[in-house]
């Protein structure tokens, strides 16, 4: 089943029903991890060829899977290397297969977006995206299925699956840029639940529960797990979560004590891969290496797959790294080769031709990553990569409430870290603490306190009430400041309204410019202003990156304040002390138009008792960048008042 537009639809019976008429809008279908998407896209595959083999007219279905994409420079290169290399067909033309798609010759399935859009900025992904964008064809029919968790921002969304860009006030439709149909896909209901357990378990057990001990067996252990799958429907409606479920109740010696207990996403993929380690610890040919090392073997493979190859999850044996197993027991291995066999011969793998083994569920991977990063706590430099990596899936299983203590331990070593540092994984330390003032606390005095705050929603952006964000941002010193900007950009982690923004930017260009205006002395001697301190001098860096001029309007004086240059003067800000946040780079809001703020709203913003000196310094001046700064001389050369004699 799945939800479009607030309806429940048969998604199998949809899909074919669009494949029946002439409608060429190409469908996507969203959901997390587990949820069946891969699945759905086999099954619809599969029953497309059926038809295909004994209907000439039928469509050709073709699954292509787009996590290698990203790996070539272009769709030509990489489906030649699909259709040639890995399933030699015959006669293969990239300008034959584009001619073949536009006459309604295929069904085109593309699994997997989130997949390559790994280690990508968004720029990369929307370039990677208008790749596959040359399929859509009016004559095409084109399903593509990914996590909807690939955007991080609505503007992203609009962006890939409906062709729409933020213009002011309104999205502005990108021409021949095509707009998905979107399906979400949904859990299983209680009786699909159900269902599924009785099946699998009978099917797995070789019987159709027609009587005899087997069908007894059946019964009672798919009431048991019924049971338990009840007791937390958001966990085991997820597909994948009931499969792992069920293939280990499957096993008549494994005991479900644990996972009644408590049944979370971490105890059932834990236990699971408890389990498997522990069977095939007992093999006679296995013992010379126990199943804590096997695990641990499993997790740094899965850690090298997400920070060497691009969060991959099928490799060639041989590239596998030798460090990668040098801690690891010998067994009764004598080289290297032989030892990376053995520890491949234990593995929860499957392989396929070439030599290539991969994990049956991209899920799986993503435990095991997770797993790995909270044995080892980050040290100062690895918070950059932590971050990268506790995405999506990783991200889910970091998140479960029993791993919240061993989060807690990365916060140790945050305050050194440098960088360009995801908002989510600051997310993630918040809520591991239970709120923005614990973790703030726990940390020293640092430039992170006001984007803490920020992210973990206990300064809050209320345009009836703007003061204590603004007496936060008065406060700020200037790195601390620049990082909550990034934040605050019109589309960025924390975007807002447009009723909002229409209050929250004068309030901006207010804090910039009685910020620069604080630290300014007039020069008796030519009546200029000028700025002097360091903190002055950065805050001038800051504000002018941003507010550019105040100048005459149609009804008045207007202050011109542009976001793609105060994005541009807070990265490099908050840079010059080593840390960025990883919204978006300062390119992408390049199409932010420039804003003509009144001068008289901008002053409102500002406490009454400033206003007057704020207001006649803004007579003197028709642009900050006017104020000069004055070079700081040498202490030495101050003190002796005069030029220092060297030897």
């Amino acid at each position: 089943m799945a939800e479009s537009e607030g309806e429940v639809v048969g998604l199998i019976d949809e899909v074919v029903a669009w494949l029946a008429t002439e409608d060429p809008t190409p469908l996507a279908i969203l959901g997390g991890y587990g949820a069946g998407k891969s699945s759905f896209a086999k099954r619809l595959v599969t029953q497309q060829a059926a038809q295909a083999l004994t209907d000439p007219s039928a469509r050709r279905p073709i699954l292509i899977k787009l996590g290698g994409l990203s790996r070539y420079s272009d769709l030509e290169g990489f489906l030649g290397a699909m259709l040639t290399s890995q399933h030699n067909v015959r006669g293969y033309n990239f300008t034959r297969f584009l001619d073949f798609n536009s006459k309604g010759r295929f069904l085109i399935v593309l699994d997997g977006f989130d997949e390559m859009k790994h280690a990508m900025s968004f720029s990369e992904f929307r370039a990677q995206v208008g790749q596959f964008n040359q399929l859509i064809t009016p004559g095409a029919k084109v399903v593509l299925l990914g996590r909807p968790s690939a955007f991080t921002t609505d503007a992203e969304h609009h962006y890939v699956l409906k062709g729409r860009i933020p213009a002011q006030d309104r999205w502005r439709k990108l021409p021949g840029w095509p707009e998905f149909r979107e399906y979400r896909l949904a859990d299983f209901s209680d009786a699909e639940r159900d269902l599924f357990i009785a099946g699998f378990l009978a099917y797995q057990a070789g019987t159709s529960g027609d009587g005899g001990a087997d069908a007894e067996w059946v019964d009672k252990r798919r009431q048991e797990v019924s049971e338990l799958a009840a007791a937390d429907p958001a966990v085991f409606g997820r597909p994948v979560h009931l499969k792992i479920l069920a293939e280990m109740a499957a096993d008549r010696e494994q005991d479900l004590t644990r996972l009644r207990r408590s049944p979370s996403r971490w105890s059932l993929y834990d236990e699971f891969f408890q389990s498997l380690a522990r069977r095939e610890a007992e093999k006679p040919a296995r013992t010379p290496i126990g199943e804590k090392d096997r695990l641990r073997f499993l997790a740094e493979l899965a850690f090298w797959l997400w920070r060497d190859r691009a969060a991959a999850t099928s490799f060639v044996a041989e590239v596998i790294p030798s460090d990668l197993l040098a801690d690891l027991p010998d067994g009764d291995a004598h080289e290297v080769e032989h030892k990376r066999r053995e520890y491949l011969a234990g593995a929860f793998l499957e392989r396929k031709a070439g030599d290539i083994y991969y994990f049956p569920h991209r899920s799986f991977a993503e435990f095991l990553v997770a797993s790995r990063m909270l044995s080892c706590p980050p040290q100062a430099g690895d918070h950059v990569l932590y971050g990268t990596l506790a995405q999506e899936g990783v991200l889910e299983f970091l998140q479960t409430p029993e791993n919240q203590p061993r989060l807690r331990a990365w916060a140790e070593t945050f305050v050194s870290a440098q960088g360009s540092l995801r908002p989510s994984y600051i997310r993630l330390l918040i809520d591991a603490f239970g709120g923005p003032n614990p973790l703030i606390q726990h940390i020293p005095s640092t430039y992170w306190t006001l984007p803490i705050r920020l992210i973990g929603g206990s300064l809050k952006i209320d345009p009836s009430n703007l003061a204590p964000l603004r007496t936060a941002m008065m406060q700020a010193r200037v790195p601390e400041l620049a990082l909550a900007l990034q934040l605050l950009e019109p589309h960025g982690v924390l975007a807002s309204e447009d009723t909002v923004r229409q209050a929250l930017e004068p309030m901006i260009a207010g804090v910039l410019i009685e910020r620069t205006l604080g630290h300014v002395r007039e020069l008796p001697q030519n009546d200029r202003l000028s700025v002097d301190g360091e903190e002055g001098e950065r805050m001038r860096a800051l504000a002018t990156a941003g507010v550019k001029e105040i100048a005459a309007g149609r009804t008045g004086r207007v202050v011109s304040m542009n976001w793609l240059g105060l994005l541009e003067g807070a990265w490099a800000a908050s840079q010059a002390h080593g840390v960025v946040l990883k919204t978006h780079a300062p390119q992408q809001a390049s199409g932010y138009p420039p804003l003509e703020l009144p001068l008289d709203v901008v002053l409102s913003t500002i406490p009454v008792a400033s206003r007057p000196r704020i207001q006649g310094f803004l007579h003197k001046l028709s642009d900050l960048r006017h104020i000069i700064v004055v070079a700081r001389r040498n202490p030495r050369t101050i003190a002796a008042d005069r030029p220092i004699r060297r030897p």
